[in-house]
Parts: structure tokens; C-alpha cells; sequence
């Protein structure tokens, strides 16, 4: 419903078909089996590099995770298998200057984790950034220099 009400007095509730997205967009849902937390979370970051490879190998891919801690974690994974696949980089834009991302993650990032992932062309994006932060990876993932965030 994109009323925000429906018969059953359900609010804040909105679906909107895929056709009145300004932008088209494929949406890809898996589900892993596992009743604690870590192990499942972990048994989730190979078949999502997997699945990057698959549907979207050169074009801006969204992770969601529950944590921040999930979130270094998954982009550290994903960098480790394109590593295995000998191309650490995968996920730097086609167009991207290595140099350049490697001077804007020392003099423009605090965070330390964002400054080694984002060479990779793999953003963070969480609470715990600072402001500045969110902005150059948003900012680099809506230019194509970083594909994953």
C-alpha cells in the first residue's frame, strides 16, 4: 500500500511496485539457516560475493548488515575473495584512479577501516562514521569510483 494505512490499520507501511522506481533496480534476496548470529552473518559473505559476481560484477551494489562491526567485517570479506580471484581492486570504478582513492583515504578519512577498504573500491556506511566520512563514501559511490557500500 503506499497510503501509509491499509485496512487492517497497519501505519508507516509502504511497497512500491518496481515500476514507479525512477531508477530500475533488481533486488536479490537469500536466506541462510543458523541460529546464532556470528557464524550466520559469516556463512552469508561468500555467496553474496557470489552473487555480486553473478548479477552485478561492474555496476553499484548496496550490502545491508545488522552492525557496524558487520559491516567491516562483510567489506573485509568481499575484498579477501576478489583477492582470491586476483583482483583485489574489482570494485574500483572502471574510470577510478587508484592514486586518487589512496590520497582522498589518508587525507580525507579518520576511520580506519573505511581508509583500507575504500582503496578497494568497498565503502562503509554506519552510525559510527563521522559525518565527513559518510559524505566522501557517499560521494564516491554516487560518482562510480567505489562500487560496494
Amino acid at each position: 500500500s503506499s497510503s501509509g494505512t491499509t485496512d487492517n490499520n497497519h501505519l508507516g507501511l509502504y511497497n512500491f511496485r518496481p515500476s514507479v522506481r525512477p531508477i530500475p533496480m533488481e533486488v536479490h534476496i537469500q536466506g541462510y539457516p543458523g541460529r546464532h548470529y556470528c557464524p550466520r552473518m559469516a556463512s552469508m559473505n561468500k555467496p553474496c560475493y557470489a552473487a555480486i559476481k553473478q548479477h552485478s560484477p561492474s555496476q553499484p551494489v548496496i550490502i545491508f548488515v545488522a552492525s557496524r562491526r558487520q559491516t567491516r567485517l562483510t567489506a573485509l570479506d568481499i575484498i579477501s575473495y576478489a583477492a582470491g580471484d586476483e583482483n583485489p581492486r574489482a570494485f574500483l570504478g572502471s574510470n577510478t584512479d587508484d592514486v586518487y582513492i589512496e590520497s582522498l583515504a589518508t587525507s580525507a578519512v579518520s576511520d580506519e577501516a573505511l581508509k583500507h577498504t575504500m582503496t578497494f573500491g568497498v565503502g562503509l556506511h554506519h552510525a559510527g562514521l563521522s559525518s565527513k566520512d559518510r559524505d566522501v563514501v557517499e560521494e564516491l559511490f554516487l560518482k562510480g569510483d567505489i562500487l560496494i557500500l
